[in-house]
């Protein structure tokens, strides 16, 4: 990871894209948009790959680095935008407000965004049946059947 002038960590490897200072990931094209248009790049592994690495040991934060900042930046890493969504009083209504269809956390599959209970935190999905979360000391992985639901990326 490298610190630009910006205050951005910039992902090694990957062109345009860096994780703010206060964790949300950034590119060159920062206007929210709606799930439908949001699709895949053809190079989202390396760039979910390069966000995970620089996020496997940044602890969690109640304001710069959380769960939904964590996800937010997993998305703009997949699909090269921000999504639209309205802060809601749980995470599921927020998650929800994004637009991305819910599918069941067993058919999920890399990049996609899951919720987890208790307490309810959302997360990432990395890799055969597990979900990448932010933890006290960096991100943690769980079981995909830890989870409650799930969202389509792309």
């Amino acid at each position: 990871m490298v610190l630009s002038e910006k205050g951005m960590l910039v992902l090694p490897g990957v062109e345009g894209v860096g994780v703010h200072r206060l964790g949300l990931a950034c590119g060159r094209h920062q206007a929210y948009r709606t799930a439908a248009v949001l699709k895949r790049l053809p190079d989202w592994h390396v760039r979910l790959a390069a966000l995970l690495a620089a996020a496997s040991t940044r602890p969690f934060d109640g304001h710069r680095w959380n769960c939904g900042r964590f996800t937010l930046a997993a998305v703009q890493a997949s699909t090269g935008g921000r999504p639209a969504w309205r802060s809601l009083p749980t995470l599921e209504a927020s998650a929800d407000s994004a637009g991305f269809p819910r599918i069941p956390p067993a058919f999920a599959r890399a990049g996609d965004v899951v919720l987890a209970g208790d307490p309810p935190r959302l997360g990432v999905v990395v890799d055969g049946g597990r979900a990448a979360f932010v933890g006290p000391r960096g991100l943690v992985r769980i079981s995909l059947t830890d989870c409650a639901t799930a969202w389509r990326i792309g």
